[in-house]
């Protein structure tokens, strides 16, 4: 995969891949564009927000428990960056100006996101994956999930 950052995550049994994907995006935030292959896009895309909504409201807490101005102002830039994050889940001519955007692998074939992290949810043959992050810039992330 282009010499690619490649990581496996498995789920454990009190987790969800939703969960995963929110957390593991958390820590790319600001690296750029997100693309998620699954077969499901439409499913996964609302339970990966409801994910992020509930790490919102966590730095939210966080920032009210404290009182160091700045850690305030760090955690208000952080929720205000995870707020305006936006997120679909339809065809990729839709996918322009998108933070993360969720997709069937077929449609990711097509057109080769140049994205800087793309997570993995479905089986995808390794010659496809490799089609798929040819746009990808060598910083970027893969992040494989189960036995894909």
């Amino acid at each position: 995969m282009h010499g690619l950052k490649t990581e496996r995550h498995r789920i454990k049994t009190n987790s969800s891949v939703s969960a995963d994907i929110a957390q593991h995006l958390k820590s790319r935030l600001t690296q750029g564009k997100v693309c998620v292959v699954t077969d499901k896009p439409k499913d996964l895309m609302p339970a990966v927000k409801k994910q992020w909504f509930k790490m919102i409201r966590k730095v939210q807490r966080q920032r009210a428990a404290t009182l160091k101005a700045t850690e305030i102002l760090e955690y208000t830039q952080q929720i205000a960056h995870m707020q305006r994050m936006r997120f679909v889940a339809n065809a990729p001519d839709d996918m322009i100006g998108v933070d993360v955007g969720f997709a069937v692998p077929a449609q990711v074939l097509g057109y080769a996101p140049d994205c800087q992290t793309m997570y993995i949810t479905c089986r995808v043959a390794r010659d496809k994956l490799h089609l798929m992050t040819a746009m990808m810039p060598p910083t970027g992330i893969v992040v494989v999930y189960g036995d894909s």
